[in-house]
């Protein structure tokens, strides 16, 4: 009796590790599209394989989601919880701290940083904030699937 309680919980444990491991995969691969827009928008050459690295962590995630939860609703459920949480604080970050994030900066950095700091935020944060709501439709898109194939 006592042994299959162990086992139980064994099996919960590495459920839950393994879980946690696709998810931070998941997010990782989310995140990393971030610093491929500033290198698409500063011209420079590691984007593409930036962009393999991002979409093959997102791939495994997936398939080890699914492999994981054995149906495609729970899995689209999954990540689509995953997936809100960088649009979310994406969202909150663009829409309440870019001036803020630039004053506190432009007070610690030399000048010069500063001018690179205002092009950045010039250039690359409109493409941020385009990713982030990208982000949120996944997610919505994802959970909204999730739902409709569980109903099936």
């Amino acid at each position: 009796m006592m042994q299959k309680k162990v086992s139980h919980f064994h099996a919960f444990v590495g459920k839950a590790v393994l879980e946690w491991i696709l998810s931070l995969m998941y997010v990782l691969g989310l995140t990393m599209l971030f610093p491929l827009i500033y290198f698409r928008t500063f011209n420079s050459g590691d984007a593409p394989t930036i962009l393999g690295i991002s979409i093959g962590l997102m791939i495994v995630s997936f398939f080890g989601f699914l492999f994981l939860k054995s149906r495609l609703s729970s899995t689209c459920i999954a990540l689509s919880k995953i997936t809100l949480i960088p649009g979310i604080i994406g969202f909150i970050f663009s829409v309440f701290s870019g001036e803020l994030f630039y004053e506190v900066v432009s007070r610690a950095v030399p000048e010069q940083a500063v001018m690179l700091l205002k092009l950045y935020i010039e250039e690359a944060v409109p493409k941020v904030r385009a990713l982030t709501i990208t982000y949120l439709a996944i997610g919505v898109f994802l959970w909204w699937m999730g739902q409709k194939t569980k109903k099936q």
